[in-house]
């Protein structure tokens, strides 16, 4: 848990760069300062090794594993640690590159921040509307609203998981389940549902 906590906190600060183009030379500039827990050389052996159609397996600065799942044009995946993950794609936005880094803590349920970054690793301000718990859920047709209601109780405090799909534009979100047991839990579930926005609907404020 401590070093779950650890990662998150060496992931969040912001730093300046050589403009990016394309997710391999967004990573190639990260500045140390964006995710610590990996050096530049630690990004580099990995973007090469993934080239290499090799594992993508690094030591990172706290003395454990992290590996890099995919690697495309414009999207990674990065598993920090076991509790960890971070995606970043890159997208154009008003003839501007944009990076978007996503970063999921389990600890043990699900939870993402999101930001996005200009060419130069420059953080932005943005506004995006997020679904809401309204739109994370859905009565099953067969359900009655009692039980529903009773369902929609479990699902506190609210915590997302935000995912960026690597085919398409879409921002995807779904709500995580941190206070109940495996059996209130699994009743739940089923009134559980994913929306999508797309990388359009980001307003980035000048």
């Amino acid at each position: 848990m401590i070093k779950t906590f650890a990662i998150a906190a060496l992931c969040l600060a912001t730093s300046t760069a050589a403009d990016a183009t394309g997710i391999k030379d967004a990573l190639r500039t990260k500045p140390d300062s964006i995710c610590q827990a990996l050096s530049r050389n630690n990004i580099l052996d990995m973007v090469d090794f993934k080239e290499a159609n090799m594992k993508a397996e690094v030591a990172n600065r706290l003395g454990g594993k992290s590996e890099m799942t995919e690697l495309s044009d414009n999207y990674t995946r990065i598993k920090l640690s076991d509790n960890c993950t971070v995606e970043m794609k890159t997208f154009n936005s008003d003839g501007e590159e944009v990076i978007c880094v996503v970063q999921t803590y389990t600890a043990p349920e699900a939870q993402s921040t999101i930001n996005f970054y200009d060419g130069k690793w420059q953080k932005r301000n943005f506004t995006l509307n997020e679904p809401g718990i309204e739109q994370l859920t859905a009565k099953p047709d067969t359900m009655q609203q009692e039980t529903y209601d009773k369902l929609l109780n479990n699902i506190w405090p609210v915590m997302k998981k935000i995912s960026l799909n690597p085919d398409n534009d879409n921002i995807d979100f779904s709500l995580s389940l941190p206070l109940i047991n495996d059996e209130e839990k699994s009743k739940t579930k089923c009134i559980l549902t994913q929306k999508s926005v797309k990388f359009t609907d980001v307003v980035l404020i000048k």
